[in-house]
């Protein structure tokens, strides 16, 4: 007669059975929980800003306003978007720079110069190779964003640099920006508007601090059974 046929052992294997299928939904319980409460710190904000200066076009670049940018409307409130980022990696002092996260689902950054169809819009994923578009923060407050795009408008090469919260764009011949000719340049407000949960669908990421409860609780739970087993 084996071990099994012993109805003493069979209950005892239905013992360690139910523990160990308890203790399994116990960590992937945990294991969803922690993933939801980091989740629940992904939010959303709107920010406004607008235009200070608008150069001529190259090479005048030093005659003001009638360039090809003056559909921005010349020292105007006329920018705006939203981003979406990490409430737990904002620190309450310092200066620092803060990756967008990337893999929220959609693009994270959506900043608007202009109005009507002669706007820019720009994403995160517009960004220079080899940088990555980031948000900045101020003793722990919004104040704009660490990025860098060159783009195409009016059959001309320009790169948008934003820098905290001024933005400037320059003339970008032969893929080398030129910082001596600038086209326009404004500013980013440093108060956020609607900040609000992130509803989107974010690419299920658990934390690692996930992995490693779950795989303590596991290894737990095989180690009492296997001290548990009849011989």
């Amino acid at each position: 007669m084996s071990i099994t046929d012993h109805p003493r052992a069979t209950s005892t294997l239905r013992v360690h059975a139910r523990r160990w299928l308890a203790s399994l939904s116990a960590g992937l319980a945990l294991t969803v929980v922690i993933g939801a409460s980091a989740s629940a710190q992904i939010l959303e904000a709107d920010f406004t800003g607008g235009t200070l200066t608008i150069k001529g076009p190259a090479p005048l670049f030093n005659q003001c306003c009638n360039g090809p940018f003056a559909g921005l409307t010349y020292r105007g409130p006329n920018v705006g978007g939203s981003f979406i980022f990490d409430q737990a990696l904002i620190q309450p002092v310092g200066l620092i720079n803060v990756p967008l996260p990337l893999g929220v689902g959609e693009d994270p950054l959506h900043l608007v110069l202009g109005e009507g169809p002669e706007a820019l819009t720009f994403t995160a994923a517009m960004a220079l190779p080899g940088t990555q578009a980031q948000v900045q923060y101020l003793n722990g407050v919004f104040n704009g964003f660490a990025y860098f795009s060159a783009f195409m408008y009016g059959g001309h090469e320009y790169q948008l640099d934003v820098q905290g919260r001024i933005w400037t764009i320059y003339d970008r011949a032969n893929g080398v920006e030129n910082l001596a000719n600038f086209a326009a340049s404004g500013y980013l407000d440093s108060g956020l508007s609607n900040v609000r949960p992130y509803v989107g669908t974010p690419v299920a990421t658990p934390e690692p601090a996930s992995f490693v409860l779950l795989a303590t609780g596991l290894a737990g739970v095989f180690g009492v059974a296997r001290r548990r087993r009849p011989s």
